[in-house]
């Protein structure tokens, strides 16, 4: 289930397993807290159990055989790792929770917090709490939300701006709103607040640029370059951005996975690597192969000392758009 069902969920029933996974530190935040709350926080200390990632299995059954204490509920929280669980272990935990789980103690609800995928092996047992990014037109309902709370108004173009800006993380956008609303001059947040207040995101910028380029739209790539050195970004940082871009086209377009799949593997969110498959289209395998290649020697003739950083940049963009 998506983390915002969470708490209506539990009017129907409290399941005896939860297992917490997504990209979005602040939706993961939301559905531990919104667990938790199950239990009165001054009994919390006699009926909250918490285990590390290498706690064995049969620890984490004998949490769940202690019964609650004054309380509806008892939670174990097991915290995952960030490397996979030996398949070993899995099977372990796996038959050993089964058993438990056909014969549950009544309120006993245990909390699995993943770590990327350490708890995949085992996720068919629980109940998997969805707590990735949402979608940009998801999130300006939950940020009209967060706005209506703090008695602000701010247009639906601005907050998709604001949320792309972020990255769609949640985290970074209610950071930004607070510091809209400190800056905002009345009750409505304005394109000039934008402006002044949300730190401008370079690489979201340079996304828009090699999308222009994947579309054919030189003109507007190299107004997008210009506008970036007037506001004093540095030619080896914008390369640096570039090449990262066509990378990441490059592995999505040779590699059958999904963009959170690839993201996992390579580090990051999976949102770059969903524009990136999506421009990768336009190009064949070995065409976006040559530009990194390329991209590469560039770099490396920079920091050598045998071009310019302005010459290698404009040899980059050459080579990203075509122009000999």
């Amino acid at each position: 289930m998506n983390v915002l069902e969470l708490e209506q969920s539990f009017k129907n029933k409290v399941a005896p397993l939860y297992i917490i996974s997504g990209n979005d530190y602040f939706y993961r935040k939301m559905a531990l807290t919104k667990l938790l709350a199950l239990v009165s926080e001054d009994l919390s200390t006699f009926n909250v159990t918490y285990l590390a990632h290498d706690a064995k299995v049969d620890a984490v059954i004998i949490a769940l055989n202690t019964p609650p204490i004054m309380s509806d509920y008892k939670l174990v929280v097991w915290q995952g790792d960030i490397k996979k669980m030996n398949k070993d272990t899995a099977k372990v935990v796996e038959k050993s929770l089964t058993n438990y789980l056909k014969n549950k103690v009544d309120g006993s609800v245990l909390i699995m917090v993943d770590e990327i995928d350490f708890f995949k092996p085992i996720a068919k047992l629980g109940e998997i709490v969805d707590c990735n990014k949402l979608s940009t037109t998801d999130l300006i309902t939950q940020v009209k939300l967060l706005l209506d709370s703090k008695g602000v108004i701010m247009d639906n173009v601005l907050i998709r701006e604001l949320a792309v800006r972020c990255d769609n993380e949640m985290s970074a956008i209610v950071s930004e709103v607070d510091k809209l609303v400190a800056y905002a001059n009345g009750d409505v947040i304005t394109a000039e607040s934008m402006s002044a207040v949300v730190t401008h995101n370079v690489e979201q910028d340079v996304f828009k640029l090699t999308d222009a380029i994947a579309r054919n739209d030189i003109d507007f790539a190299y107004t997008l370059l210009a506008d970036l050195l007037s506001r004093g970004e540095q030619p080896l940082k914008l390369q640096a951005l570039i090449l990262g871009q066509y990378k990441r086209m490059f592995y999505t377009k040779v590699s059958k996975d999904s963009v959170e799949e690839i993201a996992k593997q390579l580090g990051g969110s999976s949102y770059p690597y969903k524009l990136a498959r999506g421009n990768a289209a336009k190009y064949k395998p070995m065409e976006l192969k040559r530009i990194v290649d390329t991209l590469h020697n560039i770099e490396y003739e920079q920091k050598s000392g045998r071009i310019s950083m302005d010459e290698g940049l404009n040899l980059a963009m050459a080579t990203v758009t075509k122009r000999r």
